[in-house]
């Protein structure tokens, strides 16, 4: 069966393939599982660089995934994990666009930063108290955030805070109010990469 090319050249057969093939869109595991991968994480103290655009992405689309979980439900009368998978599986082209659409954002953003000087002084700092003081890389970078904490502080006056007062209310309602058919928000049980959770 021929495959559709959509706007920016993918295929729908290639965008299911890549939403398949990521397990962390469509994982589970057993309560023994996940207890251990936690144990894991707090041991090893890493960072998932996927995790911030992987978040934002979901955050994007939570409302309109939700919406879809609940018509499906009523639609085929089905479990709500049975109607996730089918909505994930419908909505799999535009979550893989947004995901590449905020990649790209992130590039251009590390590639900016680079050029930033009060970046490159942060990082001159890290560098000496790596050489001078025997630091590894994590431990010197959050000393010379804490070292530079004044010219940080210098970059978040920069930017002026807009009233938001009179918007406040109503986005708070839409993004943690009811949905359209009534029924309460359930972000409680879906993890974040949207999924929802089969551990507790």
């Amino acid at each position: 069966m021929d495959s559709s090319n959509s706007d920016d050249g993918s295929t729908d057969t290639e965008d299911e393939e890549n939403l398949t093939a990521d397990t962390s869109f469509e994982s589970s595991c057993s309560e023994s599982s996940c207890s251990d991968h936690s144990e894991s994480s707090d041991d090893d103290d890493e960072v998932d660089p996927w995790e911030a655009i992987v978040d934002e992405v979901f955050d994007l689309h939570r409302a309109q995934m939700k919406r879809r979980v609940h018509e499906i439900q009523n639609e085929e009368n089905i479990s709500k994990e049975k109607a996730h998978k089918l909505m994930r599986k419908e909505l799999s082209h535009e979550l893989n666009q947004t995901f590449r659409d905020r990649y790209t954002m992130f590039l251009k953003r590390v590639q900016s930063l680079k050029r930033d000087t009060t970046y490159q002084k942060i990082n001159d700092t890290a560098k000496r108290l790596r050489m001078e003081d025997d630091m590894d890389w994590e431990e010197s970078i959050e000393e010379a955030v804490n070292k530079r904490k004044v010219l940080l502080a210098r970059e978040l006056t920069k930017w002026k805070l807009e009233d938001t007062s009179d918007s406040d209310s109503n986005d708070d309602d839409m993004e943690h109010g009811d949905d359209e058919d009534g029924e309460e928000d359930d972000e409680s049980d879906m993890d974040h990469t949207g999924n929802y959770y089969v551990c507790t």
